[in-house]
């Protein structure tokens, strides 16, 4: 994302920009780490018609060579007629995201980089 200096911080609050312009009453929440190399960002959303709802968890890194991003994403997408899994995913929600911001990122940017 050189638009963004591939910037992992720039780039979960640039999503977080589409996601709230698509849903104004989606729920996001962005964090990074102290040197702002990596960034997480999580969020709920549904369609327009209500139907159908969407947790994410993105995390963005830096390559390696430092002339992009890396990103990993846990999705789940569910009819909003299902509330059983809307209050499973609050219930699982702070799991979900340790478990990306936990996850060894090198095995993605070795598989990234492999690509090039």
């Amino acid at each position: 994302m050189p638009f963004l200096d591939n910037d992992p911080v720039a780039a979960a609050l640039q999503l977080e920009r589409v996601v709230m312009k698509a849903n104004p009453q989606a729920r996001t929440s962005v964090m990074s780490n102290e040197a702002k190399t990596d960034a997480t960002i999580d969020f709920l959303t549904w369609s327009g018609d209500q139907a159908n709802m969407e947790f994410n968890v993105f995390r963005y890194v830096k390559s390696p060579d430092g002339r992009g991003l890396v990103s990993l994403q846990v999705a789940h997408r569910f009819r909003a007629s299902e509330p059983q899994l809307a209050e499973t995913l609050r219930a699982t929600r702070a799991s979900w995201v340790k478990q990306v911001v936990q996850h060894d990122m090198k095995a993605v940017t070795q598989a990234v980089m492999a690509l090039r």
